[in-house]
């Protein structure tokens, strides 16, 4: 199996069609930063055919805004990846309210891709909205 194959190949995130009408496609690297971004906005009970999958992030950033809800958010993080993302090891989740935009907080996520000599990142913002995700 090549590492192409381990990594695979999917549907870019979020869906939307490309310049010729036709869908996107994501690999590799790639794909494995677009399959976090959509583990992180999935709330529990939102896929019907998986109740069980996604993250408690997006319902925990409604949470009061202390250092016990921002630590809870990181476990919630690091669960879904350990449970959702087979490809990956991860190495930190980080939840913090950015100083500059009071109403954001940002998830640094650090992991090293399984099989392959890499690792990646990820900055994921949570915006305290009307609709909680990112904008």
């Amino acid at each position: 199996m090549s590492s192409a194959d381990f990594l695979g190949r999917g549907w870019r995130f979020p869906i939307l069609p490309d310049a010729s009408g036709a869908l996107g496609y994501s690999e590799g690297g790639e794909h494995i930063e677009h399959s976090l971004t959509l583990i992180l906005m999935t709330t529990f009970g939102e896929r019907a055919m998986r109740p069980e999958f996604g993250c408690e992030a997006p319902d925990l950033v409604f949470a009061p805004g202390s250092v016990q809800y921002l630590r809870l958010l990181e476990s919630s993080v690091r669960k879904a990846v350990r449970d959702f993302e087979p490809r990956v090891e991860l190495e930190f989740a980080i939840a913090e309210v950015d100083p500059e935009e009071q109403n954001r907080v940002s998830v640094r996520i650090g992991y090293k891709v399984r099989g392959a000599n890499s690792r990646g990142n990820l900055v994921f913002p949570f915006y305290l909205g009307s609709d909680g995700g990112p904008a």
